[in-house]
């Protein structure tokens, strides 16, 4: 996304010494562990085939847009001025991140379908084929979120082979930003919450209906396969919570600036500290979200832990193995 959307002088406001200045190293680092990170669960859930399984399908999707987030995106716009002198990568590339966080967001929000509908009819969930529809879903939101994160470059703001365009007119942008995150982040975030707060209820009330001795046939039937698809649906909810709680700051700091930069009188009443320090910060975060998912997959998923301590003990056998041979 666009970092300059204002002509607003910052220094002759509130002076540049206390700033937080983007930090090379530091968005390398970022950028490589998303790269890296992502790349090692992808390649494990693909070399064991667990991607077969629906659920895993949208995973590993997720997993590739961590990929392309560190490599297209982070480590480009960061970490190097080379992509940034070529005119037509240098407008590209807000485009792609916008692209890749809407795609992000739609993932969680088909992962907490995919839970919901799992905890709700659990028999109906188990008997259905959803291989291919899932991979179809899956490339419906690739295309649906690139062509979204288009617009801009299709409309208000062409793109020019000898120039550098990051952002247009402020008032468009600002138009198309409120609709899309609001179509594209809030309305999913809402599904998010609806679906993990139907998952917790219902635990709720089959708990408190095994304490009453209530012989509910749906509760006594199926334990196993039941307890194992709500404690996945735990999981992936505090999952999900972790990318609200690094991702929606950023989007609600980006889109407030768009309202602050178009009234200068607005602007001038914020404090010095909220332009030095809430805007880096809140962008760290979200950019950081990429690096650190498929540590909190590796953890927090039991599926996921399980490959990778397989795959990585066949590896440290293999080692073993060759080097008893020399």
């Amino acid at each position: 996304m666009a970092n300059n959307m204002t002509n607003v002088t910052f220094a002759d406001y509130c002076g540049a010494n206390g700033r937080i200045f983007e930090s090379v190293p530091l968005w390398i680092v970022i950028g490589s562990l998303a790269v890296s990170n992502n790349l090692i669960l992808f390649t494990c859930l693909v070399i064991t085939s667990s991607v077969k399984y629906p659920l895993n399908i949208i995973v590993s999707s997720s997993f590739f847009i961590g990929i392309l987030f560190g490599s297209l995106y982070i480590l480009p716009i960061f970490s190097s001025y080379v992509f940034l002198k070529i005119p037509l990568v240098c407008s590209l590339l807000p485009v792609i991140g916008s692209a890749l966080l809407l795609n992000y967001n739609l993932h969680q929000c088909l992962i907490s379908l995919d839970r919901y509908f799992a905890v709700r009819w659990p028999i109906r969930y188990q008997q259905k084929e959803k291989k291919y529809l899932y991979i179809g879903i899956v490339i419906a939101a690739w295309i649906f979120s690139f062509i979204a994160a288009a617009i801009p470059i299709m409309t208000f703001r062409q793109l020019r082979p000898d120039r550098c365009i990051q952002s247009g007119n402020i008032a468009d942008e600002s138009t198309f930003y409120f609709i899309l995150h609001t179509m594209l982040f809030i309305i999913p975030m809402i599904i998010m919450s609806y679906s993990y707060g139907y998952i917790y209820y219902d635990i709720y009330n089959k708990r408190r209906a095994i304490s009453d001795g209530s012989p509910d046939s749906q509760i006594c039937g199926n334990t196993r396969l039941r307890n194992k698809t709500i404690k996945a649906a735990m999981q992936m909810s505090i999952l999900t919570a972790i990318f609200i709680a690094m991702i929606f700051p950023f989007i609600v700091i980006y889109q407030l600036l768009f309202v602050v930069y178009q009234n200068l009188t607005l602007y001038y009443t914020l404090p010095c500290w909220f332009h030095y320090y809430v805007p880096a910060i809140t962008r760290y975060l979200a950019f950081t979200y990429p690096a650190v998912n498929p540590l909190f997959y590796g953890y927090f998923v039991d599926g996921i832990r399980k490959i990778l301590r397989r795959h990585y003990k066949s590896i440290a056998i293999s080692i073993i193995h060759i080097n008893n041979k020399r």
